[in-house]
């Protein structure tokens, strides 16, 4: 589908999301050591899948991973982009009882 809107891809960026933390974090407990490794697979999932919805946007995926362990966490970000065409959608998957991970996609049209 043809779109130059982020908004209207936002629920299956959403469904990828969730479908690329939960493929790898799943059944994992927290191991500071794999964090990196975590990460970096979530978000080449999160990418192939988003390329795949449409050429229409350069797409931009941060992943955030933390112990869950009673400690607040504090997130910020600012863009500068068409509100008409830009947006982001975000993730925050609690599902496991040691890991906390945040995955943010933004879809910036080309």
């Amino acid at each position: 589908e043809y779109t130059l809107d982020f908004t209207e891809l936002q629920p299956t960026a959403v469904k990828i999301a969730e479908h690329a933390v939960t493929s790898v974090l799943g059944g994992e407990v927290y191991e500071a050591a794999r964090v990196t490794t975590w990460s970096d697979k979530i978000t080449e999932i999160a990418l192939d899948e988003l390329q795949k919805l449409s050429d229409n946007f350069k797409y931009a995926v941060s992943c955030i991973i933390v112990q869950k362990n009673g400690a607040g966490i504090a997130t910020s970000g600012s863009a500068h982009w068409d509100t008409q065409t830009d947006a982001c959608a975000q993730v925050v998957w609690k599902d496991n009882r040691t890991i906390i991970c945040i995955l943010t996609i933004m879809g910036i049209a080309i």
